[in-house]
């Protein structure tokens, strides 16, 4: 299938995004009630009550705000049982979308198909989820085409495009043959553009907040940007518990950890807020890196507020490194054990609980990350080079991460020289060794080489990269892997 791709580079897309505002005042023009926004915001608020009960919505609207509230509850919620009742109840609202055929009922069926996918992907209905993505690819392109301009459909494409278009090439020649398709160039100015859109026409200012997040997420993952966040895009997270769980993550692996902490204990909370367990395991997974006295009580409140097993062995990690760190060999044990007892590890964090638990804590090497999660790269190299790797470490795995620590202190201070030089140390000790410390050594080896437009050496690494993935989070660290190849081939 062809799909006229409007947009064919990031210079482009800044023209043509003024070109589309300037001359195409008719197809943007939104048809919205007026309590739709309010309704709308209600939901990235999680005032899912107050969203539903909103009166003076239109048909399609009614349907659109209520399957994005099931959605939402759902998703926040983890319970299986929850999101099989919610996707049944969605797909009742997309029929109904559907057969009205308007232009603005597509474009709603649209998202909330690919949002349907999401939830089954997240509980493992692959299968269910595949055919959802189908759907909303399909139905997607179709308003993209007749509407090119629509920042709805922008946003949906966008996302579409990345997410393909990041895929290694041998499985998008695969997807092509079933009617896929996908540029992440092209996908990531859809969703700049998707932005602007939003920010310069007041009837679409209410999607600021998804298109923001969208292309900062994606500029994050697949674009590598260390700069970009929210609040540069003129957003406040601390108005959306979805947005300040996504500035936090940011930030926190900026190494900016006291600043995640600060945005998630300062947000505004409202009072009918639905409530969202993830925010109290990140809050205490962070509280745990910056030592907060708090640290321990918050982890436990998201486990008494958890109804799922998501990030449940992670939190048990987390509290494991507390009482470790202050002394308690007792209580650190018993959650170490925790670890264990968890029978479903549904995360790329409980998977690393999960491995982490097999070894004893090596206590200079765990100061050491909690100084470099905190970005103190001086002190933490300063904390590791007091003692030598064959003084503090048992075996190669724990030399393998005193020299990974040692390379990316180096790379945080600006030494490249011997941030390389560290990072090849650390992987010698790793060996076959299918670790993520391995995997992000040699990605940010390559990463280096690639600034220094050693292109060719940079590709080696970026290849050692994608030839193992036994090891959790190696989606990301592929995604990252396949978007330097491509640089290093343009």
């Amino acid at each position: 299938m062809i799909f006229v791709r409007y947009i064919t580079n990031k210079r482009t897309a800044l023209w043509l995004s003024f070109f589309v505002l300037l001359t195409s005042p008719q197809s943007l023009r939104a048809q919205y009630s007026s309590t739709f926004s309010e309704a709308y915001l209600s939901i990235w608020s999680l005032k899912l009550e107050a969203a539903r009960a909103h009166q003076k919505l239109t048909a399609n609207e009614k349907l659109y705000i209520h399957a994005l509230a099931d959605f939402m509850e759902a998703y926040t919620s983890d319970r299986e049982s929850l999101a099989e009742s919610k996707a049944k109840s969605m797909a009742k609202h997309i029929s109904e979308l559907e057969r009205s055929k308007n232009e603005q009922a597509l474009i709603f069926a649209a998202e909330l198909y690919m949002l349907k996918a999401a939830l089954r992907a997240k509980h493992n209905s692959r299968v269910g989820a595949g055919w959802d993505f189908w759907k909303g690819y399909r139905l997607a392109k179709l308003n993209t085409q007749k509407n090119p301009n629509h920042p709805q459909n922008m946003l949906h494409w966008g996302i579409i495009e990345c997410g393909i278009g990041s895929m290694p090439e041998d499985l998008q020649r695969y997807l092509s043959w079933l009617g896929f398709s996908g540029d992440l160039d092209n996908g990531l100015s859809l969703l700049y553009d998707a932005h602007v859109a939003s920010k310069s026409k007041t009837a679409f200012k209410h999607l600021q907040i998804i298109t923001g997040m969208a292309f900062v997420s994606s500029e994050v993952q697949l674009n590598n940007n260390k700069q970009i966040r929210l609040e540069k895009l003129g957003l406040n997270p601390s108005e959306s518990p979805i947005m300040c769980v996504v500035e936090a993550k940011i930030l926190f692996d900026q190494n900016k950890a006291q600043t995640a902490f600060d945005l998630l204990d300062n947000r505004k909370v409202y009072t009918e807020e639905y409530p969202f367990p993830y925010l109290s395991y990140l809050k205490g997974r962070i509280a745990v890196t910056i030592e907060h006295k708090d640290a321990a009580n918050i982890l436990k409140r998201f486990l008494e507020e958890s109804e799922g097993s998501f990030f449940v062995a992670s939190a048990h990690r987390y509290l494991w490194w507390y009482y470790h760190l202050n002394n308690n060999p007792q209580k650190a044990s018993f959650h170490r054990q925790q670890i264990s007892n968890v029978e479903t590890k549904k995360t790329g964090a409980d998977e690393l609980a999960a491995y982490e638990a097999n070894f004893p804590l090596n206590t200079h090497l765990l100061r050491a990350r909690l100084l470099f999660d905190q970005g103190k790269f001086k002190q933490c190299l300063t904390h590791i080079t007091s003692k030598l790797s064959d003084d503090v470490c048992n075996n190669n795995r724990e030399k393998g991460e005193y020299f990974y620590r040692m390379g990316r202190c180096h790379q945080s201070l600006n030494q490249p020289q011997e941030a390389i030089k560290r990072l090849d140390q650390s992987i010698g000790f790793y060996g076959d060794m299918e670790t993520f410390e391995r995997a992000n050594a040699l990605l940010q080896a390559a990463m280096l080489y690639e600034a220094r437009k050693e292109c060719g050496v940079a590709s080696d690494y970026f290849k050692q990269v994608l030839s193992f993935s036994s090891y959790p989070f190696y989606e990301g660290i592929h995604q990252k892997a396949k978007s330097g190849l491509k640089r290093c081939k343009s």
